[in-house]
Parts: C-alpha cells; structure tokens; sequence
C-alpha cells in the first residue's frame, strides 16, 4: 500500500486520530486494535521497548505465552505522544480500570468501526487501491517484512503468532 507519507490534509480531528490509530498499530508490530484498546503505560519498558501479551492467547497458550516486544522508535513515540492519555493506566485511556469482558468487546467493536469509518473516508480521498482498515495495518506490517526478506518465522513471532503455519 503506497501512499504520501507525508499526507496530512484532514477534515476533522477523528480522521487525524484514526490515522494516528492505525500508524500506532502498524508501527506496533501490526498489533491487532483489541491488543492495542489494552495497551497500558506500564507496557513501555525503559523507553526503548513496548512489551505485552496479546489478548487473544491469554486463554489458548496459558503456559506458553510469548511477550511481544516492539522497538520504540521515534515515530512511535511521538505518535504515542499524540494520541496518548496520562490520565489513564490505558495509553489510549478509553477503558476505566475494572472493565468487564463485555464492556470491553462493546467498546472495541464500537470504536474499532469509527475508525474504519475514517480510514475508509481517508481511502477514498486518497484513492488507495486497497482500502485502509484496522487490519490492514497487521497484514501491511507483514507484508512489508516478507518483502523485505525478513523469515517467515521471525515474522511469525514479531505477530504473536504460535508457529510459522498460522502466519
């Protein structure tokens, strides 16, 4: 997906956010947006890593989870600093603290289709060939990779991923 990097015409501050949203997420190891709605401060080790565990593997591999860890580089941190919350323990700040499992679901399903909304507006006025969404910026961070020559495998784990088949 090619497009001006430098694109930074807008026409409301939610598609400046949703944009930001879906950068964070690319430049997060494609993290998926539940992973990234968890996201927390306390994740940001040293402020040279950002580490966590995705949702998704917190039932199905108890005794083999793996932290995913992501460099932070300066373009993450400053994105972070755009978007992120200080008055919340969540870096996007838009859980309380003892959220229930449905609250969570209905939160992300809520949020994640504002989002596309944007993105999708944002796509057509950039008349992108592939639409930008949620979770093309996972599937555009591993595309990116592979064309790279980055192994399978390796991208494997940098997705979360538990073995070379599922990526």
């Amino acid at each position: 997906m090619q497009y001006n990097k430098r694109f930074n015409e807008f026409i409301s501050e939610k598609e400046k956010w949703a944009h930001l949203i879906w950068m964070f997420a690319y430049r997060s190891n494609g993290v998926n947006f539940a992973d990234l709605l968890r996201m927390r401060w306390d994740h940001i080790r040293g402020n040279k890593y950002l580490m966590f565990h995705r949702k998704k593997t917190e039932t199905t591999r108890r005794n083999n989870r793996k932290e995913i860890i992501v460099p932070l580089t300066d373009k993450l941190k400053d994105i972070i600093e755009q978007v992120g919350n200080k008055k919340s323990p969540f870096i996007l700040g838009l859980l309380p603290v003892d959220y229930t499992d449905t609250y969570f679901d209905n939160k992300c399903h809520k949020v994640r289709q504002e989002i596309n909304k944007c993105l999708t507006i944002l796509s057509k006025r950039l008349k992108l060939s592939v639409p930008l969404k949620l979770k093309t910026a996972r599937e555009t961070y591993a595309t990116n990779l592979k064309r790279a020559g980055v192994p399978t495998s390796q991208i494997g784990e940098m997705l979360g991923h538990s073995n070379s088949i599922v990526t």
